[in-house]
């Protein structure tokens, strides 16, 4: 054997080492994370997931849709369908939206026909609460929608529709799934309903280790992979009906795609991610704040000819990836209810007076209420994060950052952390699911700035957080609590 095919059989058998241990590395990363997220998954659900879970049911008609089938009425059922996708697709991006007159009555004819009762409220803590939902008909109600929350399109709601099929398909009744939330004991019942989220968080992993591996050797980007994979947040929100659980993939999935220069194939992604929840329009303004960053830093290296041609693909790129995000969104959520929701803290808007009080949420109702700050104050520490020690921790860890050469996805997931602290006047800075979209970001940004050692020392106390949550997974939030801070639905 000669000298070339020593190297070449040497390389060889470094990169089937390589890629082994890259393999093993993902199963073991994959299987942590499905344990712990499953240990979650089997908890009741907490007082939001118990208001979605019946949403995607809603969408297709629900008992009308049902009934209509017992009937052998296809017709009727098909045209109830229709009318309830409709239905929902127009108000449902909106909070306490205004229902059309015309559209208040979408479902009157089902409503005689099937005996529709408009029911009470209903509080966790209310001893006939099983038998009063045992009673109640799951449809449409467009006289309630006043009350359903914002910034939902139908993407989340759509992709749960198998596992509620599967529940049918295993034969587990209303009865038996209110028996087994009003119980509070685990039940594998839940982890069936999650399934989707489930699966998401698991994409996600995997992701984000596609973005780690891409700018960072193996261990690091095992190192932080595996701290996203057991991170509290994450192995408690992913298997979590909430919205949040659908977005985070596509989001992520956006920006792999755009680090490539992908860009049609990251407005694909960027449009689900739209279409699962309003938060994800924060990597609009964060994509573009990547290219101008990165155009001024061209520009003072090179000039201005050479900004010039390094903007030109970009923007163009970005444009493209625009107009096929709203493509891609476009049969999950109506725009201009949309773009109302989003535009909300800067706009007024008539809102149904029986839904929350949009007003609250505007800048002028957040820095204009009744306080004995004046506006000025209300509003640096509302939105310039000025209100709590942790602005001095986030300065200098800013600057620390700005000292070091990042790379690119290190440098975005940045911009996305930062972008964030202005949103977190209406979203708040609480570890809940509005923050599972930072945890992907932040790992990344931990494999840019910290050293292999220290990513070690952050496994282990990540792994340490972990086994407190695990510990008692039913009590790590307040939303779970049936007592006083219940709500009806």
């Amino acid at each position: 054997m000669n000298e070339y095919q020593r190297i070449l059989s040497a390389d060889l058998a470094q990169a089937a080492l390589y890629k082994r241990r890259r393999r093993n590395w993902i199963a073991i990363i994959s299987g942590i994370y499905v344990v712990l997220a499953g240990i979650f998954a089997t908890t009741t659900l907490d007082i939001d997931e118990f208001t979605f879970v019946r949403e995607p049911y809603e969408l297709l008609g629900g008992d009308y849709t049902l009934d209509y089938i017992k009937l052998h009425d296809y017709g009727d059922a098909l045209r109830t369908i229709a009318k309830s996708y409709y239905f929902f697709w127009m108000y449902r991006p909106m909070n306490a939206p205004l229902i059309g007159q015309k559209d208040r009555l979408m479902f009157s004819a089902e409503e005689k026909r099937f005996g529709y009762i408009r029911p009470d409220a209903v509080r966790f803590d209310d001893p006939k609460a099983v038998q009063k939902y045992r009673s109640r008909l799951v449809v449409p109600e467009p006289d309630r929608f006043y009350a359903h929350g914002a910034g939902k399109p139908l993407l989340p709601a759509i992709l749960s529709i198998p596992q509620l099929t599967l529940l049918k398909v295993l034969h587990v009744s209303t009865d038996r799934f209110l028996d087994a939330q009003y119980s509070g004991s685990p039940n594998e019942i839940f982890l069936v309903l999650r399934l989707a989220q489930i699966l998401a968080g698991l994409a996600t992993v995997l992701i984000v280790f596609r973005i780690l591996e891409k700018y960072y050797d193996l261990q690091k980007a095992c190192l932080a992979t595996l701290v996203f994979a057991a991170f509290p947040v994450t192995i408690k929100y992913f298997p979590n009906i909430h919205h949040d659980s659908i977005m985070v993939p596509f989001f992520v999935l956006a920006v792999y795609f755009y680090l490539k220069g992908r860009y049609a194939a990251c407005g694909i992604a960027y449009g689900l991610a739209l279409a699962s929840k309003n938060l994800a329009i924060i990597l609009g303004p964060a994509l573009v704040l990547d290219v101008v960053l990165a155009s001024f830093a061209v520009w003072k290296q090179y000039g201005q000819a050479a900004t010039r041609a390094f903007l030109r693909p970009r923007v163009a790129g970005l444009a493209l990836m625009a107009v096929v995000a709203f493509a891609t969104f476009l049969p999950f959520g109506n725009p201009v209810s949309y773009a109302e929701e989003v535009l909300t803290p800067l706009i007024g808007r008539p809102v149904d007076p029986r839904g929350e009080n949009v007003g609250q949420w505007t800048v002028k109702g957040m820095v204009g209420a009744i306080s004995p700050l004046s506006p000025q104050v209300n509003l640096a520490q509302r939105f310039f994060y000025f209100n709590d020690l942790g602005f001095l921790f986030f300065i200098l860890a800013v600057g620390l950052a700005l000292q070091k050469t990042l790379t690119h996805a290190g440098k975005l997931s940045l911009i996305v952390l930062v972008l964030y602290l202005p949103m977190s006047a209406i979203f708040g800075l609480q570890l809940t699911y509005r923050t599972l979209l930072l945890i992907p970001f932040f790992c990344i940004a931990a494999a840019d700035l910290l050293q292999p050692r220290q990513l070690k020392a952050l496994v282990a106390a990540t792994f340490f957080l972990a086994f407190i949550y695990v510990s008692d997974p039913g009590r790590t939030d307040l939303i779970h609590n049936r007592l006083g801070t219940a709500r009806g639905s």
